[in-house]
């Protein structure tokens, strides 16, 4: 038995989207306490009963397509894909943030045009954090 699957939680889990790829349209954005009273910015999904908690990456990969004001990601399409990442020196399971093709603002299409992602999934992430100014 797979106990994985005993545990409920309203956060969607890194090892529920191993192997997967899926597409949804954010339906809102809202900061709130998780874990150890920790505030973090929470993404309602379409279709999903459980929500996605954003870290680092994900945030700035969708504020990169759709704004910094998290009201003009309402209503946008996000691909969330399983893939690992390394972690306290081992690699863990991991959800990343993928815009859709032709989703993005017309100023972020411009952007990817002017600055292509790398090849690699890898150098992709190190590029995509080097690459945006906050």
């Amino acid at each position: 038995m797979d106990i994985s699957k005993l545990v409920e939680s309203r956060y969607l889990r890194a090892d529920q989207m191993q192997g997967q790829t899926q597409t949804f349209t954010i339906e809102r954005v809202a900061l709130e306490e998780v874990g150890r009273g920790e505030s973090k910015p929470v993404v309602y999904l379409s279709g999903m009963p459980q929500c996605l908690v954003l870290n680092q990456t994900n945030m700035r990969a969708i504020a990169r397509a759709y704004s910094m004001q998290t009201d003009n990601w309402i209503g946008k399409p996000i691909t969330l894909f399983g893939t690992t990442t390394p972690f306290q020196g081992r690699m863990v399971p991991a959800i990343r943030v993928a815009i859709p093709e032709g989703a993005s603002a017309p100023e972020a299409q411009q952007r990817m045009k002017d600055n292509p992602p790398p090849s690699s999934s890898a150098a992709g992430a190190a590029a995509l954090t080097s690459s945006i100014d906050w």
